[in-house]
């Protein structure tokens, strides 16, 4: 029996296959971290404000936060409560994004990501997509050529 356990054990693992080592190094040089505010109230997309707070944040160049009216809890579409990070009238935030409230969670990635191009770099925004393995393309008549 214990046999017959093993064999099928080993049956259900996949096949051994050489995979490509991906690392990315760099270097903040000393350069401090924007913070990015995302505007939250009552009736947030959770996924759109996940996907977008996430985005953000794997830029190594910036941090993102929650930001409402005040500091009381706000409940998200699906129930969630989250305590943001700065009330609006105390923030002292290098940049504040577009409520997000109403976009589908790709709309809101790709507004992100639209949002990461124009603050850095088509580069940089390119790689993220790449990392969060999305298909993200800017349209041609915004201006930008390859």
């Amino acid at each position: 029996m214990a046999e017959e356990h093993a064999a099928t054990i080993k049956a259900m693992q996949p096949p051994k296959r050489e995979r490509p080592v991906v690392a990315v190094i760099g270097q903040n040089e000393g350069a401090e971290v924007t913070e990015i505010g995302i505007p939250v109230s009552d009736g947030v997309d959770e996924i759109s404000l996940a996907l977008v707070a996430d985005v953000y944040s794997r830029t190594r160049q910036s941090i993102a936060v929650s930001l409402a009216e005040d500091l009381a809890p706000v409940t998200t579409r699906a129930g969630l409560r989250l305590l943001p990070d700065y009330a609006t009238e105390e923030a002292n935030l290098d940049i504040v994004v577009d409520p997000i409230d109403d976009a589908t969670p790709l709309k809101a990635l790709d507004i992100a990501l639209n949002g990461i191009e124009a603050r850095y770099d088509r580069e940089t925004a390119a790689f993220i997509a790449l990392q969060m393995e999305y298909a993200w393309s800017q349209p041609r008549d915004a201006g930008i050529s390859d």
